[in-house]
């Protein structure tokens, strides 16, 4: 704590020598530490000119004394350590928003949090506005651990800025990748709706004929990124939207699975966030291309058809290479024969043996649809 060198005698020692230099004229001052009193002796003066000196330079005094204590006071009002640079001083309210947002907190000069609307193996997601623009969007703050490694984070940031260059109606696109001090942020179409997973939570099952309606949107999303050079590497129910029309949509096309890599590599942990059931046999070795997205796709296929996974573990990798699971048929689920069979080729343990490419699984899906 500073030393404080404040002597409330000194000070009226320094206004005494101020009055007897206003004045012209000796000035005393005497005080007692014992008392606490202190008197002032002044001659009279002849005009009004002295008194007035003598009042300035008392103000002047008094100011400076001010000014002094101000100093030793601590700072108020300081920003709280890591939150995001704003525009705004009002707290964003309701407890399922962070203490450090603010309903008018503008990242990135444009972007107003809203609303906590979820957390996940990524980072947290706000329904925010772009308030130049008027528009409403999702804006997801990533994860910690993505400050540790710079080289991590650039290459996330770079496959977030490639996939932000797709454009099809069942992907959630990417509007805006945002670095602001050491945090990093993904601005993303609002979808006015519900995951897959909280769909199947709510209903357990669809239809032969929902599931030919939701999902063929997504196979034909798959074939065309996959055309563009860019894997999913991480498709499950959590990461496809239905919106309110019944459009299915992709979201974190490429890039949840660059975080959770990443944040296996920083932490040692693995980070599967229940990936284990929808990930193909390669990718628990590390190894993932574009067979691997249909694999996924047709674990989710399946547990849309049955109300489960085709694999519960614990062993997952050793399931799936001797395909230990019941077909739709074992399970009373009546579906198409052609059905069976695209579940079953999706499923295939090895790459090869797998449709050669999305494109193909679509076809198929289409005969399916006849």
């Amino acid at each position: 704590m500073r030393k404080s060198f404040f002597n409330p005698y000194g000070v009226w020692a320094l206004v005494a020598g101020g009055l007897q230099l206003a004045w012209g004229f000796p000035a005393s001052a005497e005080s007692s530490a014992e008392s606490n009193t202190f008197s002032i002796q002044v001659p009279n003066a002849n005009t009004w000119v002295p008194y007035v000196m003598g009042a300035l330079v008392l103000i002047l005094l008094v100011v400076i004394f001010v000014l002094w204590k101000k100093r030793q006071s601590p700072s108020q009002g300081a920003a709280p350590s890591g939150s995001p640079r704003v525009n705004s001083k009002e707290t964003m309210g309701g407890s399922s928003a962070s203490s450090s947002s603010s309903k008018n907190f503008l990242i990135d000069g444009k972007y107003r949090l809203i609303r906590e609307i979820g957390r996940g193996g990524m980072g947290i997601v706000y329904e925010a506005e772009n308030v130049k623009l008027g528009r409403k969007v999702a804006l997801k703050k990533m994860r910690e651990e993505l400050k540790l490694n710079p080289r991590d984070r650039k290459k996330f940031l770079e496959e977030a800025r490639n996939t932000a260059a797709l454009e099809h109606p069942n992907i959630v696109n990417i509007l805006d990748v945002i670095e602001e001090g050491d945090e990093s942020y993904l601005v993303l179409e609002y979808v006015d709706g519900l995951s897959l997973k909280d769909w199947l939570d709510e209903k357990g099952k669809m239809s032969i004929k929902d599931v030919l309606k939701f999902l063929g949107g997504v196979l034909s999303a798959l074939d065309y990124a996959h055309e563009k050079g860019i894997l999913h590497r991480d498709l499950k129910p959590a990461n496809i939207l239905v919106d309110k029309g019944g459009r299915a949509l992709i979201a974190d096309f490429g890039v949840a699975r660059r975080i959770k890599d990443m944040v296996s590599r920083t932490t040692g942990q693995q980070e599967t966030s229940g990936t284990l059931a929808y990930m193909a046999p390669e990718q628990h070795v590390g190894k993932a291309e574009a067979r691997s997205d249909i694999f996924s796709f047709g674990a989710m296929v399946y547990e849309c058809l049955a109300g489960e996974e085709p694999f519960q573990g614990p062993d997952f990798k050793a399931q799936k290479m001797e395909k230990v699971y019941d077909t739709l048929s074992d399970k009373g689920v009546k579906v198409p024969a052609k059905m069976e069979a695209f579940i079953a080729k999706c499923l295939e343990p090895y790459p090869d043996n797998r449709y050669k490419t999305a494109g193909k699984a679509l076809d198929a899906w289409k005969e399916i649809e006849e």
